[in-house]
């Protein structure tokens, strides 16, 4: 009956096939989520702040096309602005545009002798006089300076409003893809195009996460596979364990589908670090399995002889991953909780069905052995036996150099931990010299900042904001916002008051101010279109808002600007009667800085106190938890001081490593300690015990971590700049740990005679 289990795991492994993917539809049933929403801490208090400005005056989503010339005031850049945006709002989706060619400004007309909003360009002049008096008079006009023309007037910018809708319905109608086939086919040589925005990044970050998805997971199952081959020398060895971690991953990717969940760009590293953590199991289950014995008796004595280690290495990297649950990001908590999901799915796998699996296709013989033997004498796995000999000398013979050389290396990582910068912009997972940076600085540098920030004042009463006293103070706090080193500009209700007054006033300059009486503001609310208005002052104009733009990148400077418009509303003396709010999507972003920050002491303090609680548990010792936990706390430690040194920031993704990595690590350590407990117990002395260890364990430790190293460095292949940075950060982390188990916990347990 050996093949009962293995074949139940075939049949639901189809079953969650069939629940993964739509025969019907043709796709894949698991929905993707490119925005930066599951990375806004869910506990912020400027959350609700947020969505109250949302409510007031719409989404702070933009998309902006800058078209770069010259001289944007010809009649054939003018005519393809014009061409452009007509195509552009005939695309299902779009709400409306705006640009030079296609704003309403209001305007008195001296022959009729009436105020209007029109068209600031009606007909496109074709004559040179006609063109430079366009230019003069837009360049003039307050309200196009930066926001739809560069002061110089080489750039302009079609601002494109979206419909509301989901991330999911914006890829899916294509109108990324659209918008960027119009502007090829209106490039030239005279002109380029840049184009920035929420919606375009995000759109941009969906087909990334679908190419990752697809390559990324193929790619470490083959690699996984192939470490373990030729490590081992077996080819069983290498297909086996991952093909366990791939029947976990299915099982949690077919849950995720079922239950209509969602891959953000965070969760989007569970596959191929399923595949990399979860084949560790079945590595230490095949080192285990004797093919002499006959099956049922080699798959009773595997069972018996991993259990112990596997369930407290399983138990342990769960630990490691339930500290990453005290986050208060949306996406860690998802990742951690899918993750314990895959582990204890693979642990079951690798005690149940992976023995049963390997008893049908193992030959029983000592040929067989023979022949295994024969190979482990060659190649990569004969390279590993040397240099677990030499590891052996280092830590048995000479216990006290090996500590000091780690106690060196601890200190140096401890030394450049003030140092580690902090970074959660979601522009820093794509490249610097990607399209999508370029095109955000470029537009940054030509036009208004493509970061957009709510400065938003609220009275709570009605009409309040057509009391003239209160609109001057609304302006006296964007001049002061205009003035900051940060901003690009800023537009408001102010801006458009003044306008309107000067058009009602016959045109006169002098009449751009805003209006002496309550009556008269009330005029130019109900002249003005509310869609105009609506993103500067809601319905009953008892709150208004500044839009604030910037081109600053990089949670920092973010969060540096925010401390300045916040201290440009104190130096301004807004009254307490008004309540001013600093807000955006980008400033809660932003604000996951400080919570990474104290969520690594809280989350990997927690995951070394549980793992130590249940090392000490499991081995009966306070002492042999006290030095299990070393081993896995240096290399951790040392990763936080390769972020100190400038190897990396400390981001939403590398900020995970320092809780998976003192769980996995832990893997190897337990065990390393169940069996050198079991030899102490027969009566070996300390460094007997040690060195029994490293002979019959060291081979399946260096496997196991070569494999999490490859499968890691398979990140380095994401489309996202953070993951790559994530995998590579992970490998070596991963490698100093295998130094510590083979070196380090040596030394100690020879030193210290435990």
């Amino acid at each position: 009956m050996r093949w009962l289990t293995p074949l139940f795991v075939v049949l639901l492994s189809v079953g969650a096939g069939a629940g993964l993917y739509d025969l019907e539809a043709r796709q894949w049933r698991i929905a993707l989520d490119p925005s930066e929403e599951p990375m806004i801490p869910a506990d912020d208090p400027g959350l609700a702040s947020y969505r109250d400005a949302v409510a007031n005056f719409g989404d702070d989503d933009l998309f902006v096309v800058a078209m770069q010339t010259d001289n944007v005031f010809t009649h054939a850049h003018l005519a393809a602005l014009r061409a452009i945006g007509d195509r552009i709002r005939r695309i299902h989706g779009v709400r409306s545009i705006e640009s030079i060619v296609e704003t309403t400004v209001p305007a008195y007309d001296d022959e009729r002798d009436l105020f209007e909003i029109r068209r600031f360009v009606d007909e496109i002049p074709s004559s040179t006089a006609e063109l430079l008096s366009l230019r003069r008079r837009a360049l003039e006009h307050p309200l196009f300076s930066r926001s739809i023309l560069s002061p110089d007037g080489r750039s302009a910018a079609i601002n494109v409003a979206m419909r509301t809708m989901s991330d999911r319905e914006y890829v899916t109608a294509g109108i990324n893809e659209r918008i960027e086939g119009i502007l090829a086919e209106h490039s030239d040589a005279t002109r380029r195009f840049y184009v920035t925005g929420r919606q375009h990044i995000k759109a941009e970050a969906y087909h990334i996460m679908v190419h990752d998805l697809l390559t990324l997971i193929p790619i470490a199952l083959l690699v996984g596979a192939l470490v373990a081959w030729l490590a081992s020398g077996r080819p069983l060895a290498g297909a086996a364990p991952v093909a366990a971690s791939a029947v976990a991953m299915l099982w949690v990717f077919a849950y995720i589908a079922l239950a209509d969940a969602t891959l953000n760009i965070i969760t989007l590293v569970l596959g191929p670090m399923l595949l990399c953590v979860g084949s560790v199991y079945g590595v230490h289950v095949i080192a285990r399995y004797d093919s002499d014995e006959t099956p049922g008796q080699a798959v009773r004595a595997c069972i018996e002889r991993v259990r112990a280690p596997v369930l407290l290495a399983s138990v342990t990297t769960m630990a490691g991953f339930i500290a990453l649950a005290t986050s208060s990001t949306p996406a860690i908590r998802e990742l951690a909780a899918l993750s314990v999901m895959g582990i204890a799915i693979v642990t079951m796998l690798s005690l149940t069905a992976l023995p049963g699996f390997l008893s049908l296709t193992e030959r029983t013989g000592r040929g067989t052995t023979k022949a295994h033997e024969e190979r482990a004498r060659r190649g990569l796995p004969a390279a590993i036996d040397r240099m677990l000999h030499r590891c052996q000398r280092l830590a048995l013979h000479h216990p006290g150099r090996t500590l000091g050389v780690w106690a060196a290396l601890g200190i140096a990582a401890l030394a450049a931990l003030p140092t580690i910068q902090i970074n959660t912009d979601y522009l820093s997972f794509f490249d610097r010299n990607s399209r999508i940076r370029t095109d955000f600085d470029t537009i940054g540098e030509v036009l208004a900042g493509p970061v957009p920030i709510y400065v938003s004042l609220s009275s709570g009463i009605a009409g309040a904001f057509r009391e003239p006293d209160t609109l001057r103070i609304l302006e006296r706090l964007q001049e002061r916002l205009d003035s900051l080193p940060g901003v690009t500009s800023t537009l408001s209700a102010v801006d458009l008051l003044r306008q309107a007054n000067r058009a009602f006033e016959y045109d006169d300059p002098k009449a751009a101010v805003i209006p002496a009486t309550k009556g008269e503001v009330s005029d130019l609310f109900l002249i003005i279109p509310k869609t105009r208005m609506r993103p500067f002052a809601n319905a009953n104009q008892s709150s208004a808002n500044i839009i604030v733009r910037t081109a600053d990148s990089g949670s920092a400077a973010i969060r540096a600007l925010e401390s300045e418009l916040i201290a440009a509303i104190d130096d301004v003396g807004v009254p307490s009667s008004l309540r001013a709010t600093v807000t955006g999507s980008a400033l809660l972003l932003s604000h996951n800085a400080d919570s990474i920050a104290v969520n690594q002491f809280t989350a990997v303090g927690t995951a070394a106190l549980t793992i130590f609680v249940l090392i000490t548990l499991a081995m009966k010792s306070v002492k042999l938890g006290a030095l299990a936990m070393l081993p896995n706390i240096l290399p951790v430690l040392m990763f936080f001081g390769l972020l100190g040194a400038g190897l990396g920031t400390l981001s939403l993704p590398t900020s995970l490593l320092g809780c998976i990595a003192m769980g996995i690590a832990v893997d190897d350590t337990a065990h390393f300690l169940v069996d050198y407990h079991r030899h102490r117990a027969i009566g070996l002395d300390s460094s007997a015990a040690a060195a029994r260890c490293i002979e019959t364990l060291g081979r399946p430790i260096v496997v196991t971590s070569l494999m999490l190293s490859a499968g890691f460095l398979v990140l380095g292949l994401s489309g996202f700049a953070t993951l790559r940075e994530l995998g590579r950060l992970a490998a070596v982390t991963m490698f100093l740990c295998l130094c510590a188990d083979l070196t380090l916990l040596p030394a100690l347990l020879v030193r210290t005679k435990a």
